[in-house]
């Protein structure tokens, strides 16, 4: 059988050319590879000033503090009692929250007013659980686990609420600030 018989030749500009060939191929992949593995490494690596919705945890101690500071901030937050209404949303919007913040929060506050009053509600919320979506040390994103349980005044029973509460925090002078709040 000569060479060639029994099997497809290639088109003369496809055929192999060569020990030359297979090295200039074998660099070319080398070449991709790094260039690939550096522009990965460059993009993720700690400190990076890259826009993301979802940096990753900077450093243990980023997420130590988001786990002990989220749950008390997201609790505050959450309570509330008919008596001393107006003293906690002041409170609350003065020491917890960014400012942009602080106009959404005392908006949803002002709505709820009618009922809180007229009801004599109140309502306590207890952090369970807190897992750190992402956290540097300025800003960090946490998901909080809560029971919010309401009370009626005059009224025997409470009722519980599991409530899950993705949080944006920013650091001011040492304190986590509340910066955006999505229950779902």
């Amino acid at each position: 059988m000569s060479p060639g018989e029994g099997s497809r030749a290639l088109p003369r500009g496809l055929r192999w050319a060569g020990p030359g060939a297979t090295l200039v191929l074998v660099l070319l992949c080398l070449a991709l590879t790094a260039g690939l593995s550096v522009a990965v490494w460059w993009d993720q690596r700690p400190g990076s000033t890259r826009p993301s919705p979802a940096q990753p945890v900077t450093s243990v101690e980023a997420r130590q503090a988001v786990l002990e500071g989220a749950g008390p901030v997201v609790e505050r937050v959450l309570s509330y009692d008919w008596q001393g209404f107006d003293a906690v949303v002041a409170e609350t919007r003065e020491e917890l929250l960014s400012a942009r913040f602080a106009e959404e929060y005392a908006g949803l506050m002002e709505r709820l007013r009618p009922a809180v009053e007229r009801d004599r509600v109140t309502v306590r919320a207890t952090a369970t659980d807190v897992g750190v979506v992402s956290a540097g040390p300025d800003r960090a994103v946490a998901l909080v686990y809560l029971d919010q349980v309401s009370t009626t005044e005059g009224s025997p029973g409470r009722r519980t609420d599991e409530v899950r509460v993705l949080v944006t925090l920013r650091a001011d002078a040492g304190e986590w600030r509340v910066s955006r709040m999505d229950a779902f």
